[in-house]
């Protein structure tokens, strides 16, 4: 490990004994992940934004940019559980393929998906869909079409 330089990072200066601070940081707190480590940096540093936020995010990218000078040592990351879109089954039977224009199979009633018919509404879109049933971004509210008799 090398000597601290004062630099300035993320519009923060930082001191020499705040860069020692942060190194020693990493050493006894080496148990914790290193999420936790930047955010109790930010809070011995008083390290926030307008808002009273702490910056975690950007000392995190601080402390990777000093591992990668050789400045400190990070413990390993851990596993954080599943990533990526949720797996939907699709056993379900295939409906019947309808041709037809919309005029002939008026009227058309559009219903919301309640709790009892949301799975079934994730399969028919997992398997019929071209992008397959992801998690949505934000709140949305799906409904499907259902014809009636």
């Amino acid at each position: 490990m090398i000597d601290p330089e004062p630099i300035t990072y993320s519009g923060r200066s930082f001191s020499c004994e705040e860069l020692s601070l942060i190194q020693q940081a990493t050493r006894d707190c080496a148990g914790l992940g290193v999420t936790e480590i930047a955010r109790t940096i930010c809070e011995w540093l008083d390290w926030k934004r307008p808002n009273g936020q702490l910056k975690n995010h950007e000392c995190r990218l601080l402390l990777e940019r000093l591992q990668r000078e050789r400045f400190l040592t990070l413990p390993p990351l851990r596993p954080s559980g599943r990533r990526g879109p949720r797996q939907v089954s699709t056993d379900i039977d295939t409906p019947p393929v309808i041709q037809a224009t919309i005029a002939q199979l008026e009227p058309l009633l559009l219903t919301l998906v309640d709790a009892s018919d949301s799975r079934l509404w994730r399969q028919f879109i997992e398997r019929f869909h071209y992008l397959g049933c992801r998690v949505p971004v934000g709140p949305v509210t799906f409904c499907y079409t259902s014809l009636t008799a």
